[in-house]
C-alpha cells in the first residue's frame, strides 16, 4: 500500500452501477490507440490518467472518475492539492482548466457508456482518499 491522501475528483459512488467495472475495462481497451498516442508525450500512467477514468476503491463507497486536484505527492497531470477557499474551487486559476479537463473527458466516457446500454447518474465534485505512490 502505498501513500494515502486526498484528491478531488469529479465522478460518481461506483458501486451502484451494475456492469460499471467490466464496461471501464471495455472502455480502457477501446481507447488504447489514444492512450499509446498521448503516451509518447507524457508517458503510460500519464496518458491512461488522462483519457480512462480512475477506479477508487480506497474510499468507501468506490468512486470512478476524473481527477482535478491531488494532495501529498499528487497524480499524473493534475494540480496539486493546496488550500483554497471552497467557494472559489470553480474560479481558482490552479483548478479552473484541470476542472474543464475532467468534465469534458467525463462525458466522453458516458457517452461511450450509454451506448453500451449503461446509464450513468450526474457526476458531482468529491474530496475522496486516493493512493498516490
Amino acid at each position: 500500500m502505498g501513500q494515502m491522501t486526498y484528491g478531488l475528483i469529479f465522478g460518481v459512488p461506483a458501486e451502484t452501477i451494475e456492469g460499471l467495472e467490466t464496461t471501464l475495462s471495455e472502455y480502457t481497451d477501446a481507447k488504447a490507440k489514444a492512450i499509446n498516442t498521448l503516451a509518447k508525450k507524457c508517458g503510460p500512467w500519464a496518458a491512461e490518467s488522462q483519457v480512462v477514468p480512475s477506479w477508487e476503491s480506497e474510499s468507501e463507497p468506490a468512486f470512478v472518475g476524473f481527477f482535478f486536484a491531488a494532495g501529498a505527492s499528487g497524480k499524473d497531470e493534475v494540480p496539486y492539492l493546496e488550500g483554497f477557499r471552497l467557494s472559489n474551487l470553480a474560479t481558482d486559476k490552479r483548478y479552473r482548466k484541470a476542472m474543464r479537463l475532467a468534465a469534458k473527458r467525463w462525458a466522453t466516457f458516458a457517452d461511450w457508456c450509454s451506448g453500451k446500454g449503461i446509464t450513468l447518474p450526474e457526476p458531482e465534485l468529491w474530496l475522496i482518499q486516493t493512493e498516490v505512490a
